[in-house]
């Protein structure tokens, strides 16, 4: 907090600082009403500010367009770059700039509000991975950007498709988040939503998009039991000779006893359930690993199932030290082999 308030006045910057510790430490102790005051203050102090896509653009808004040439001269080509810069770096680019230090403060105080707006918006997507719908709410009517991505390229709503958080993923579309939004793989919500199998933000994201989803919906499948129990209820007789045989056994529609049928699904399950996995998502996902640590194997590029096999303990290795795995989860990978 004290880089990202480095232009404000001393007493500004400790006030906003603590807010944004506040909001945090709301979220974390799923607290809605201090993420509320927090969230409200926070934004009462940015004053709408929207992070500009270029240097240019971020320079002609904060109303010195001239600071561009400024950053670009000390090799500051990038919106982000200029919001992480720290407190010695804007000390630098006074001192080599003598004639530009007004700008240049005026520059600062405008990046202490973006940075303060980005802190928002790193909020809802915190809120959103741990599914606190309220506080997800809250930060929404504060003004949090729905279509803010982080660091991996992803927006709040990627995060809510790929966990299945139906109430948070409602309230961003509702919010107007970007449906079509394109992760750093090219991979949109409707994308990773399908890949792990989250049927129920596929179907609101269908809603949302207005695709008429090729599933019957719950009546419809609800009146087709309820006939299907009358026409049952109307010729009792006729089940029992076609479910019977002579000696009053059970049979299968094969003619078969139904202690047969039930060990031969039986059998097919346990074949099923022993089969190898198809693909690295099934493998993941019979190992029983969350969705998140999931997301960083696959973000690393471990997404090869031959991998898996080929591999020797100095390639395990480098592999659980770049996706920050544990023996337990290389253990659990191991056995679904």
């Amino acid at each position: 907090p004290s880089t990202i308030m480095g232009a404000c006045s001393s007493h500004e910057r400790e006030g906003l600082s603590m807010d944004v510790d506040g909001l945090m430490q709301a979220i974390r102790h799923k607290d809605v009403d201090d993420a509320r005051v927090f969230a409200r203050r926070i934004r009462r102090q940015v004053g709408g500010a929207c992070i500009p896509p270029t240097v240019t653009a971020l320079c002609q808004s904060a109303g010195v367009p001239q600071a561009s040439r400024i950053l670009q001269d000390n090799d500051i080509d990038g919106v982000r770059a200029v919001l992480d810069l720290t407190n010695d770096e804007w000390t630098g680019l006074n001192d080599e700039s003598k004639a530009g230090e007004s700008q240049l403060r005026r520059l600062r105080t405008y990046v202490a509000k973006l940075n303060a707006q980005r802190d928002l918006n790193e909020a809802l997507i915190v809120a959103t991975k741990e599914e606190m719908t309220s506080i997800v709410s809250v930060l929404i009517k504060q003004k949090a950007s729905v279509t803010y991505a982080d660091n991996h390229n992803k927006t709040a709503l990627m995060w809510a498709c790929m966990q299945g958080s139906v109430e948070p993923a409602r309230l961003l579309i509702d919010a107007k988040a970007n449906i079509e939004a394109m992760d750093a793989r090219g991979r949109t919500p409707m994308s990773l939503a399908k890949d792990l199998g989250q049927d129920k933000i596929v179907r609101l994201l269908n809603k949302a998009l207005g695709v008429v989803s090729d599933q019957p919906s719950s009546a419809a499948l609800d009146a087709k039991h309820a006939e299907k129990k009358d026409e049952k209820e109307e010729d009792p007789v006729a089940e029992k000779e076609d479910d019977v045989d002579m000696y009053g056994r059970k049979m299968d529609l094969d003619g078969k006893h139904g202690m047969g049928i039930h060990r031969r699904t039986k059998a097919a399950e346990k074949k099923k359930k022993h089969a190898p996995p198809k693909d690295i998502h099934e493998l993941l996902e019979r190992a029983g690993l969350p969705i998140v640590v999931r997301e960083r194997i696959i973000e690393e590029g471990y997404d090869e199932i031959d991998w898996y096999h080929t591999s020797n303990e100095r390639d395990w290795d480098r592999m659980m030290t770049a996706c920050k795995i544990t023996e337990l989860v290389k253990e659990r990978i191991l056995a679904c082999l």
